[in-house]
């Protein structure tokens, strides 16, 4: 056996055993160039198989993955519809045979990872929720101040607009005047006003959403419209009665004695004539007729005294007060023992006082001695 310079060259049964790594500097070695060159070239053919095969292998996971994201599956690689299968044949040459010889052997690569196809994540359709109806608004329109005349029969419409169809309204009232009502389902105000002045009113409208709106305004109410009732307003005006009533008077003014006589029948109304310190007086109370163009106050005076000289000593006011006679409202004229004389008309104007309660009275005083009488008969209070 010759001395060799490289590696031991194993025989033809170990280098099917063990095929390791053959180098260029064995040949002369018992190998020769073509034999190196086949095996060499049959490795670098598997390395780069294995290399073709990985390289197919990672583009079609990646366009499985694009695939997936686009929400589409990807398609095989010839273009056909993708059915998992393995269709797809590659020559690969250069692969050695068991002697040795070159050969061409065809490789399966599959055409698509056989793997489960990743799927689009599923959308579910979100049923809309219905949409609610929006908040009904109540708007209660304003009717503005109302007027009205005691006596006289008035009515008000009350309105109201929503913003949702449907809408059915309830009306409520407070202050209204006296002598009218509500009706809380249609909105009418009606009736007759008995009392007069100024009433603040609110009102409100409530549907049947839950919704409402209130309003206020002035309701004035004045008096009856009256119409002059013409004629005499005085009650006993010539106390032929015996009596003051209905006259109010201090004792003993309504007198019938002599000789003091009245201007007519018997009885008239005598104040002071006692000779010594006093005050006398009958009022009486009386409402004058509204609309009346005249009003007019009259009596008959007499007047009896024992003063001598000019001064007056006993007086006698004719005034006008309140209805509760708590103030003078006017004096309307003043007498004093230096008018005295027999009886005369005495006429005073008090028209302005027309549509009012008042009171009319007479009253007199005395000082401490000479008594002087003031007489008073048939008066009136006319008014037309």
């Amino acid at each position: 056996m010759s001395q060799q310079t490289g590696r031991h060259r194993a025989s033809s049964s170990d280098a099917r055993a063990d095929p390791g790594p053959v180098y260029w500097s064995e040949v002369g070695d018992g190998w020769t160039e073509n034999e190196v060159r086949q095996r060499t070239k049959s490795r670098f053919g598997l390395a780069l198989a294995i290399g073709l095969v990985g390289l197919v292998v990672v583009a079609l996971i990646s366009s499985a993955v694009s695939g997936w994201w686009e929400g589409s599956t990807p398609p095989a690689p010839d273009g056909r519809a993708d059915d998992n299968s393995v269709d797809l044949y590659e020559p690969v040459d250069g692969l050695p045979n068991p002697d040795g010889s070159e050969t061409s052997t065809a490789m399966a690569i599959p055409s698509a990872v056989d793997t489960p196809k990743p799927t689009a994540p599923s959308r579910t359709t979100k049923t809309p929720t219905p949409a609610l109806p929006p908040p009904a608004t109540v708007t209660l329109v304003n009717p503005a101040n109302q007027s009205g005349t005691v006596g006289t029969s008035t009515s008000l419409q009350l309105s109201a607009t929503d913003t949702r169809t449907g809408a059915v309204f309830a009306f409520h009232a407070s202050g209204l005047p006296g002598g009218l009502w509500l009706n809380s389902s249609n909105g009418r105000i009606s009736g007759t006003p008995s009392t007069a002045g100024t009433y603040p009113v609110q009102i409100s409208a409530h549907d049947n959403f839950g919704s409402s709106d209130s309003v206020s305004f002035v309701w004035t109410i004045a008096p009856s419209a009256q119409v002059c009732a013409a004629g005499q307003m005085l009650g006993n005006p010539g106390f032929e009665t015996g009596s003051a009533a209905p006259w109010t008077s201090t004792l003993g003014v309504v007198d019938n004695s002599s000789p003091y006589p009245a201007r007519s029948g018997s009885w008239k109304a005598r104040l002071g004539g006692q000779g010594q310190t006093s005050t006398a007086r009958i009022t009486q109370r009386v409402t004058i007729s509204g609309n009346c163009a005249s009003c007019t106050l009259s009596f008959w005076l007499r007047v009896d005294t024992s003063e001598t000289g000019p001064f007056g000593h006993d007086k006698l006011w004719v005034r006008v007060l309140n209805a509760a006679g708590s103030s003078v409202l006017a004096t309307l004229a003043t007498f004093d023992n230096t008018d005295a004389g027999d009886y005369v008309i005495r006429t005073f104007n008090v028209s302005s006082y027309a549509g009012q309660t008042i009171r009319i009275e007479f009253v007199a005083t005395q000082d401490f001695s000479w008594p002087t009488s003031f007489l008073v008969d048939d008066a009136a209070l006319d008014v037309s």
